[in-house]
C-alpha cells in the first residue's frame, strides 16, 4: 500500500506544481515529508532485521571501547544517530525515523539546483529509486543525501567539504563522487583508475572482509552475466542524453557540466565493473549514479531551447523502463505493496 501512497502523492504534488508553478517547493517538501514518514515508520524492508540487530549490538557493547562500537555500526554517522536517539528512548524504530528524515530533507535541499522541476525529482525519486534506499539501504540513502547537497545545495567550499564528509561517514560508497569530481578534467586518469585501480582495489576489498562477518552479504552474493543490464541500460540512457545536448544548443548549467557528466560516466562505468565479484557494493555505485542521472536529465529538459522530442522521450523511456526493471527484478516494489 505505500507505493500505492507515494504514487498518489507524488501525482497530485506533480499537478499542483505544474498548475501554479510557485507551489514547487511546497509540493517537493510535501513529497519529501510524506517519503520520510513512510520509509521511517516501513518495518518489513529487506535489511531491516539486519539494521535492527546493528543497533541492538551497538546498544548493547554502549560501556565497552568506541572501537568495538564502531565495528558494530559500520559507519561513524549511523553509531552517532544510534547513541543520540538512544539516549531518548530504546524505541529502535526512531533510529530509522531519522534517518529517513535526514536522507529526504538532503535530497529535498539539492534539488535547488533545478528550480521550478524540484517536485518532478522529488516524485521521480520517491516511487523509482527510495525504494531500494529509504526502505532498503538507509545508511546509502543518507549519504547520497549528504553528498548531493554539499555539491549542489551549498555554493562554498568549507561547507561542501563538511556534508560530502559527513556522506562518506554515512556510506564509503560516496567517496566515488569526489573521486569522479576530482579526476573529471583528467579523463584519462579517470580511464585508468577504471583498467588498472578498480580491478586492484576490488581484489584487495574482497581479501579485506573475507573474514569480516558484517560483510558476509557481499561476497555471498555475486552476480551473474544478466546482473549487467542494469548498469548498461544506465550507460545507454546516459549516452542518450549526452547525444541530445551535442546536438542542441544548451544553456550553461552546472550538472550538464563535462565535469559532472564525466563523473556520471565514471560511477557508471564502476559499477559495471563490481557486477560480478561483488553485484550488491555495485548496485550501491549505480544508485548514486541513478540520482545524479535523474537530476541532469530534468536538468538538460529545462536548458533545451531546441527540442529534440525523439531523444528525449527515448531517454526518459530507457531511464523509466531502467528503473521499473531494477524495481521489479529486485523485488523492492514488491515489499511496497
Amino acid at each position: 500500500m505505500i507505493l500505492y501512497l507515494l504514487i498518489i502523492v507524488s501525482v497530485i504534488a506533480l499537478l499542483f506544481a505544474s498548475v501554479t508553478p510557485r507551489l514547487d517547493s511546497v509540493m517537493a517538501w510535501i513529497v519529501g515529508f510524506i517519503l520520510a514518514l513512510c520509509a521511517g515508520l516501513f518495518t518489513e524492508g529487506y535489511d531491516y532485521e539486519q539494521y535492527v540487530l546493528m543497533i541492538e549490538s551497538v546498544r548493547n557493547l554502549g560501556d565497552e571501547d568506541l572501537t568495538l562500537r564502531l565495528f558494530a555500526a559500520k559507519d561513524p554517522l549511523f553509531l552517532l544517530i544510534i547513541e543520540f536517539t538512544g539516549a531518548l528512548t530504546d524505541d529502535i524504530q526512531l533510529v530509522f525515523l531519522v534517518v529517513a528524515i535526514f536522507s529526504c530533507l538532503t535530497k529535498v535541499l539539492a534539488t535547488s539546483v533545478i528550480p521550478g522541476k524540484r517536485t518532478l525529482f522529488m516524485a521521480l525519486y520517491a516511487i523509482f529509486i527510495a525504494p531500494g534506499l529509504e526502505f532498503a539501504a538507509i545508511r546509502a540513502g543518507l549519504a547520497i543525501g549528504l553528498t548531493m547537497m554539499g555539491y549542489l545545495a551549498i555554493q562554498r567550499w568549507p561547507w561542501t567539504i563538511w556534508w560530502v564528509s559527513l556522506g562518506f561517514a554515512s556510506h564509503m560508497s560516496v567517496i566515488l563522487v569526489t573521486i569522479g569530481r576530482i579526476l573529471a578534467r583528467y579523463w584519462r586518469v579517470l580511464l585508468l583508475c577504471l583498467v588498472l585501480v578498480i580491478p586492484v582495489i576490488n581484489f584487495n576489498f574482497s581479501v579485506l572482509i573475507d573474514d569480516d562477518p558484517r560483510y558476509v552479504h557481499y561476497l555471498d552474493n555475486q552476480g551473474t552475466i544478466f546482473a549487467f543490464g542494469l548498469p548498461a541500460l544506465t550507460f545507454i540512457t546516459l549516452l542518450l542524453m549526452h547525444i541530445s545536448i551535442n546536438g542542441n544548443h544548451i544553456k550553461p548549467h552546472a550538472l550538464l557540466a563535462d565535469d559532472w557528466l564525466r563523473t556520471t560516466y565514471f560511477m557508471i562505468s564502476v559499477s559495471l565493473v563490481l557486477t560480478i565479484p561483488i553485484v550488491t557494493a555495485a548496485t550501491r555505485v549505480m544508485e548514486l549514479a541513478w540520482v545524479i542521472l535523474t537530476l541532469q536529465m530534468i536538468a538538460r529538459d529545462s536548458q533545451l531551447q531546441c527540442k529534440a522530442q525523439i531523444v528525449r522521450f527515448v531517454s526518459w523511456a530507457t531511464l523509466v523502463g531502467l528503473l521499473s526493471w531494477a524495481n521489479l527484478v529486485r523485488g523492492t516494489w514488491a515489499i511496497l505493496i
